[in-house]
């Protein structure tokens, strides 16, 4: 394991008991205060067959503040450790040094995470611009890969409308996502720790995961905003 890592933590909290029945976010979760940060629409692309998602690749769009970025992230999962996911991500193209890149640590299950976004021009309504801007922005190991084949077939989905919340826990930045679709909502609590070692990120999850499971917020499971939109979409 490489010392130093950046780690994001990711747990999903039951959205009936964070939430009041209009949607608004109750006073105090586990104790914390939270306040809004962004409000967003968030368009996602893949294929009716969710084959962008299934090979560990995400593209998205998120609007707020009358500005539109661009998001390409590729996942790595199931590796033995986390040296093999880098050197996987390396044999695929990646210069490791322009992505963003972190360990995103759920419940139980991790994967290396490699980002890279681009702020982009676009009219009210993504769907007719975002294929063109695909190619245009597409990092090459996106391009390289298989699943670049499938960019004809994908569809844009959404809007996902998302609403971020913004705390602090032990002096570190917590957020609070809720991801609307219809009458169905999802709220993941997430807090980046950086320069971390594995047992230094360890601890530090372990007691993230105590804050909600006291305070029985938590769903005891791994899961993903992301597949849970594009299910429904």
């Amino acid at each position: 394991m490489p010392e130093g890592m950046s780690f994001e933590f990711k747990l999903f909290l039951d959205p009936k008991q964070v939430l009041a029945e209009d949607g608004q976010l109750l006073p105090k979760i586990a104790g914390l205060s939270f306040e809004l940060k962004d409000k967003m629409q968030i368009h996602l692309l893949d294929t009716p067959e969710l084959k962008l998602y299934e090979t560990g690749w995400i593209v998205r769009s998120r609007f707020k503040e009358e500005k539109w970025e661009l998001t390409y992230k590729r996942r790595i999962r199931d590796y033995p450790d986390m040296r093999s996911a880098m050197e996987q991500a390396v044999q695929e193209g990646f210069t490791l040094a322009e992505y963003e890149l972190e360990v995103e640590w759920g419940y139980k299950k991790q994967a290396l995470s490699l980002a890279k976004d681009f702020d982009i021009a676009l009219e009210a309504k993504p769907e007719g611009q975002w294929r063109q801007l695909i190619l245009d922005k597409a990092p090459q190991p996106f391009k390289d890969s298989s699943i670049f084949q499938s960019v004809a077939q994908t569809w844009v989905m959404g809007p996902i409308r998302s609403e971020k919340y913004k705390s602090k826990w032990e002096q570190e930045k917590v957020h609070l996502e809720v991801w609307t679709l219809g009458a169905e909502r999802m709220a993941e609590a997430t807090m980046k720790i950086k320069n971390a070692t594995e047992a230094e990120a360890a601890d530090k999850h372990q007691q993230f995961i105590t804050l909600f499971k006291e305070a029985n917020l938590l769903l005891e499971q791994d899961m993903s905003k992301t597949k849970w939109a594009l299910e429904r979409l």
